[in-house]
């Protein structure tokens, strides 16, 4: 379970932003990809323990999926990925010339008090 590991990284950055920018945290908002190898179940449950002993343990996490897109050079547009083992066009099962979403793990937004 490397969300564990995730959700301390991501404590530790939201800290940091806190500390430099002088706020208190109340919600983190991140977006995690299809394609990034993070379950956002997991890492939700990651986050509920790992805040616990922080000074962040009122602090809420909100996860926004990101859905994988890829661009089909045979079809010219983008197109949703048929699998993250199978990166091929839904429209016309060619391979995906480059991933354009899907890969992300940022922090989006802080919602802070002052």
């Amino acid at each position: 379970m490397h969300e564990l590991s995730i959700a301390l990284q991501l404590i530790d950055q939201v800290q940091e932003l806190a500390h430099q920018r002088n706020v208190h945290v109340v919600a983190v908002q991140i977006q995690v990809g299809e394609l990034s190898g993070v379950v956002c179940e997991a890492l939700q449950s990651a986050w509920e323990l790992a805040r616990k002993a922080t000074s962040m343990s009122e602090v809420k996490l909100d996860i926004e999926a990101v859905e994988a897109v890829g661009y089909c050079g045979n079809c010219q547009r983008e197109t949703e990925i048929a699998s993250i083992q199978l990166h091929q066009c839904l429209q016309c099962g060619n391979w995906i010339e480059r991933i354009i979403r899907g890969h992300e793990l940022d922090i989006i937004a802080l919602q802070v008090e002052t």
